[in-house]
């Protein structure tokens, strides 16, 4: 019997069934492979976001850096991975199964600590937080796959906020707390550059196939400020010591380039208080005797007076109607110079006397007074200073020697600055220059302009008259052997409730080189216990201060005939294979400024600067043998 054989068209047929339906079952495969993919992804972002029958996962941006004016990092960042999970879960697991989990993940694994996370009230509970690189993604998948239990935990990494220098910087100037829900200073005020935008991945269930949409995160800009590590270390280390010499509350430095307005150094110490809390450009106080410069150039610039000018001084007692005005000694006929040098109150009311009421008030408001600086840190306050139309009887006699107006330490050091700086008004600032990721700078503006207050000539005349105070006067104890120092002491009594104590707040300003600073420091020691003169409490400071940050700043500073004696202590920045001999003249050509100074001393001879960088000439030549103490002119450049 022949069998039959099958048709062709049969064949053909059973083959395309077979075909179509591996296809549709691989397909099929395919999309549950995907969904379970998509589930589990979704799963390990639970909580990050939903939309209805999607997920979103949100995706990190990186913060932008804090760096110092040489690029030494500030802020920055770190990365962490943070494990959890659901607090339901945990609850239907019950404690038999946590207590494995806890055993993978090495935490505390008592009972207490189990109810303590069920009953948190929280849809998600955090379990353990591992610093990025030592998170072993794999291995715990695998144990968890092990136990049944690969669904239960949430990964996320997080971006954490660090500062490698927090040991000395005082936390107002930057500070944020590790996940920047907490920010200040900078970190607050320049929000806006270095937060950057965070992305999201939105996954979408409502397809056979599944699919997502991405937004990118945009990383935050880099911001340079101004201030140099260096000189910060120094002011923080010394302030600090001195605050506890003086038994007093606390205390305040602000270190400031006067031509530019540039904030190398703000600093803060208040004992057993954290920085943020204590040093703020919110906070308000009465000026004292650092007030009379303002007043005196004034009074210069319009005419009104020349440094000839004099007026007796009542031996120390002035009556005005029922009050008296009293000096800290019995001056006599005094000059201008000697009015400030001296701090006469008195001679300062006689002075405030030849200006009308909106005059005198004009005065202090070109210098600043009265009106936030624009500086980038948050709650600046404007100060106190009333309109003539407010004014009381005695409220010019008060204001002329620094009461009866209140000021913010930027504001008081930017108005110092333009007496001595050539005339100009220059905003404080902190921000040298935002940078993108990349290295692109970005558009920044400071919020107020300079302004011309008053003329070369008479901050000329004014540095002079400055410079007397500490040679001749009340900051006699700011001197520093090899700089040409000026300055203005200052002594307040603190008001508290309404009322003058017999607490006080002493102060000094002072600037280097006189004949074009470069470097002013404004200092402020609140109630000091074993005196309040700020010429015997504020000025001291000064000296140990400048005598040490004048060797790191010698780069900046140019034309003054220094005595590197002071600055024995400080290492060569790039020690030179050149040998020195005292009383010999050694090769100082090419070393930077700092360096050829130092050499220079260990050689005997005195220096004076002229130009800055890097040394182009020197007057003597290399191998003279002359005295010891003789002077050799440098000559610098930039390379």
């Amino acid at each position: 019997m022949r069998r039959n054989r099958p048709s062709m068209f049969l064949h053909a047929d059973f083959l395309d069934v077979t075909i179509v339906g591996l296809l549709f079952f691989t397909l099929m495969v395919l999309v549950c492979v995907s969904i379970l993919k998509l589930q589990s992804l979704n799963h390990a972002y639970a909580g990050v976001g939903t939309v209805y029958g999607n997920r979103t996962e949100k995706l990190s941006r990186i913060w932008g850096c804090i760096y110092d004016r040489d690029g030494e990092l500030i802020g920055g960042n770190y990365f962490e991975m943070q494990v959890g999970a659901s607090r339901v879960a945990l609850e239907k697991m019950g404690y038999k199964k946590f207590k494995e989990v806890a055993d993978l993940l090495q935490i505390n694994d008592s009972k207490s600590t189990y109810n303590k996370l069920i009953q948190s009230g929280k849809k998600r509970v955090k379990l353990k937080t591992y610093p990025y690189q030592d998170f072993n993604y794999r291995y715990i998948s695998r144990r968890l796959r092990k136990m049944k239990m690969s669904s239960l935990l949430v990964f996320y990494p997080r971006n954490r906020r660090y500062y490698p220098k927090k040991r000395f910087y005082s936390s107002f100037l930057s500070y944020a707390s590790s996940d920047r829900s907490e920010i200040h200073g900078i970190e607050r005020s320049m929000d806006r550059f270095l937060s950057g935008k965070a992305g999201d991945r939105e996954y979408s269930l409502s397809r056979i196939i599944p699919s997502f949409t991405e937004h990118s995160p945009v990383d935050g800009d880099d911001v340079e400020l101004t201030i140099d590590s260096a000189v910060q270390f120094i002011v923080e280390t010394e302030l600090k010591k001195q605050v506890i010499k003086t038994r007093a509350r606390g205390g305040y430095v602000v270190v400031t380039r006067p031509d530019t307005g540039e904030i190398l150094s703000f600093a803060g110490y208040y004992p057993g208080k954290i920085g943020l809390n204590v040093l703020s450009v919110a906070a308000r106080f009465e000026p004292g005797s650092t007030i009379k410069p303002i007043l005196a150039a004034a009074l210069l610039d319009k005419g009104i007076i020349t440094t000839r000018f004099h007026t007796f001084c009542g031996n120390g007692r002035l009556k005005i109607g029922k009050r008296t005005i009293r000096d800290h000694a019995r001056f006599g006929d005094l000059s201008l110079p000697e009015i400030i040098w001296h701090s006469s109150n008195i001679g300062a009311v006689k002075l405030g006397r030849l200006l009308s009421n909106r005059d005198f008030y004009n005065a202090f408001r070109a210098f600043g007074l009265g009106r936030k600086t624009g500086v980038m840190l948050p709650g600046e306050t404007a100060g106190l200073l009333l309109s003539p139309d407010k004014w009381g009887e005695g409220t010019k006699t008060s204001m002329s020697f620094g009461y009866g107006l209140s000021v913010n330490l930027l504001q008081m050091t930017a108005a110092l600055n333009t007496v001595v700086n050539g005339g100009v008004w220059k905003p404080p600032h902190l921000i040298k220059e935002v940078m993108t990721p990349g290295g692109k700078a970005v558009n920044f503006h400071l919020k107020r302009k300079p302004a011309r207050v008053i003329s070369e000539l008479t901050s000329a005349k004014m540095r002079d008259i400055l410079r007397g105070v500490v040679m001749f006067g009340t900051g006699k104890e700011a001197a520093v052997r090899g700089i040409d120092v000026g300055g203005k002491t200052g002594t307040a009594r603190k008001v508290v409730r309404g009322r003058y104590t017999n607490r006080y707040l002493a102060s000094f300003y002072g600037f280097f080189p006189v004949n074009h600073p470069e470097v002013s420091i404004y200092i402020v020691i609140d109630e000091p216990k074993t005196d309040h003169y700020g010429g015997r409490v504020a000025a001291p400071l000064f000296h140990n201060i400048a005598q040490k940050v004048m060797p790191l700043l010698i780069d900046e500073i140019g034309g003054i005939d220094m005595d590197m004696r002071l600055a024995a202590d400080f290492p060569l920045s790039l020690p030179p294979a050149r040998p020195v001999q005292k009383g010999r003249v050694p090769d100082l050509k090419g070393l930077a400024f700092r360096d050829a100074l130092i050499l220079a001393h260990q050689a005997g001879y005195r220096v004076r600067c002229i130009g800055h960088g890097f040394v182009k000439s020197q007057s003597l030549p290399a191998g003279l043998v002359s005295p010891d103490g003789t002077l050799i002119r440098l000559r610098g450049s930039v390379r």
